[in-house]
């Protein structure tokens, strides 16, 4: 479970956890999380903790499982961008603009859009 994979990121750091996603989805590839949704969830319960570099390394990990997913790289620019990483930032927002077409339209496509957008604009370039 999503509280499970929280408590081992707090006990061992994200790459024992990563190995408990990755074999929890290899044999159960349907398992809640190993979803997009369910990762990006923990990296902002982990950011509302403070525990910022945890949560880059779930955001960075979510954009290699779904590269093409603009959701993901808006989730780790944001973050980047509030961790001061600004170089950083502004390449994960170059890829998800670059994304952005892979998502169907819609609200949830045009917030993040724009959130994207919005954060190129600020960056350095």
């Amino acid at each position: 479970s999503v509280e499970d994979i929280h408590t081992q990121i707090l006990a061992g750091g994200y790459a024992t956890a990563r190995a408990a996603i990755d074999a929890t989805a290899a044999k159960w590839p349907e398992a809640s999380i190993a979803k997009e949704v369910s990762l990006n969830r923990l990296g902002y319960q982990l950011v509302q903790e403070h525990r910022v570099d945890a949560a880059l390394e779930v955001f960075a990990d979510i954009t290699h499982r779904f590269p093409d997913s603009a959701s993901a790289w808006d989730s780790y620019s944001e973050t980047l961008e509030g961790a001061g990483k600004l170089a950083a930032a502004a390449e994960a927002t170059a890829k998800g603009l670059a994304a952005i077409a892979q998502m169907p339209a819609g609200p949830r496509r045009d917030a993040v859009d724009q959130a994207l957008h919005e954060r190129a604009a600020r960056l350095p370039r």
